[in-house]
């Protein structure tokens, strides 16, 4: 999982040396968050609120964003500390972080190259502060929430992109997921190719296939999953994008025994699919995701359907003041384990002076565990795990460095 932010930090290293005679540039942005915090159920007891705490925490951070010529890349970084009133045993200094890099490359007119990494370090208090308004709620994110311990959540994919106008829209993808705790870990791996076509100027159609490969600690056996599907994309306008995927999720399970596990191969077959619509106003950015995929369980027994929901709402109220809304569903479902969360975040920022912001926000997550998953989370099955969390900060921004080389 670090070997794989190494390569892209890597190849960013060796793709950004332009050539003789242009120009590129790098930009610096750090940023310190100072809150004060107060969470009602800080060790994550189920029925019902458990013992409250009052925490302090000083989040440190910064972006670097790198332009040459066709390349462009984006790294982000935060790490946090926090001290607990009332519960010193739960302090943590920078035990916590978040990685996230992407990397763009134009190689000719018609073939571009994307990279990205995203990587959460941390247990679920911890991630769900360090993330904050800064990570939109993603299924990723949820599942480092669902999991109450410390665990280790990564998720890479690369692709290949070709395009020509008014023709195919041609997409290859190698895609990496690692989820990693105490209890043990979860490792897929795979393919995706699409193809695209335009029947009007706003509308096209194609097809799109999913190959993933689960491995799992060797308590487990591995499970393959195979998801066609159909496509169907509808862009009305520049500010609107709506991309529905539909097809069957075919599981195939490896025979085999283990110490916990004995099976028979087999295959098993569901409905899947995926709603994604976004609209990118002026004042007023709104993302909506929705529907049933193959995933990763909750770090414990390997493959599942995980179904999602996830909603970011943006708004700019005024120059100095902004709103945001942030929505997660999760339903992770595999034999014999059912795990749900429901999480949402509602905060604002206000722009105090040129380099201070004023922050505030209130979090709830409901947790419900079932089956296996409650026994490896030691939680009663079926009981719900409540938490609210109220944040109130300054956010100091400095002024960007910013380099040029030839």
């Amino acid at each position: 999982m670090p070997r794989t932010l190494t390569y892209i930090l890597a190849a960013f290293a060796f793709l950004f040396c332009p050539r003789p005679g242009l120009t590129a540039e790098a930009t610096l942005y750090p940023y310190l968050e100072v809150a004060g915090v107060y969470n009602d159920n800080v060790r994550q007891q189920t029925g019902g609120n458990g013992r409250g705490d009052f925490i302090a925490t000083q989040l440190l951070g910064a972006t670097l964003e790198t332009d040459a010529p066709a390349k462009h890349f984006t790294l982000n970084y935060s790490t946090l500390a926090s001290q607990y009133v009332s519960d010193s045993s739960l302090d943590r200094t920078f035990q916590d972080h978040y990685v996230g890099a992407t990397y763009y490359q134009r190689i000719t007119p018609t073939l571009t190259l994307t990279s990205s990494e995203s990587l959460l370090v941390g247990d679920a208090i911890s991630s769900s502060m360090i993330s904050g308004a800064q990570v939109p709620i993603t299924p990723q994110l949820m599942q480092t929430l669902i999991f109450r311990s410390s665990s280790i959540n990564s998720a890479f994919n690369t692709s290949l992109s070709y395009v020509t106008p008014r023709s195919w829209t041609i997409n290859g993808q190698i895609q990496q997921m690692l989820f990693n705790s105490s209890s043990g870990s979860s490792f897929g791996q795979g393919t995706m190719l699409s193809a695209d076509h335009p029947v009007t100027e706003e509308v096209k159609v194609g097809g799109q296939y999913n190959f993933t490969d689960f491995r799992f600690t060797s308590d487990y056996l591995p499970v393959e999953s195979h998801w066609p599907q159909a496509r169907l994309s509808i862009s009305p306008s520049d500010q609107i994008e709506v991309l529905l995927r539909l097809g069957p999720i075919v599981f195939y399970s490896f025979g085999g025994s283990t110490p916990l596990v004995t099976r028979q191969s087999g295959w098993n077959i569901n409905p899947g699919g995926l709603l994604t619509a976004q609209y990118a106003g002026e004042n007023l950015r709104i993302s909506l995701n929705g529907g049933q995929q193959p995933g990763l369980s909750d770090g414990l027994s390997g493959a599942a359907l995980n179904r999602t929901t996830t909603l970011s709402l943006q708004r700019t109220l005024t120059r100095r003041l902004l709103a945001y809304l942030n929505v997660g569903f999760l339903d992770i479902s595999s034999s014999g384990s059912d795990s749900q969360l429901l999480m949402y975040t509602i905060g604002t920022t206000y722009r105090y002076e040129r380099n201070w912001y004023l922050t505030a926000q209130y979090q709830c997550s409901r947790n419900l565990y079932s089956g296996t998953s409650a026994a490896t989370a030691g939680v009663p099955p079926n009981q719900q795990t409540v938490s609210n969390l109220l944040l109130v900060g300054v956010l100091w921004t400095p002024d960007p460095r910013r380099w040029r080389w030839q």
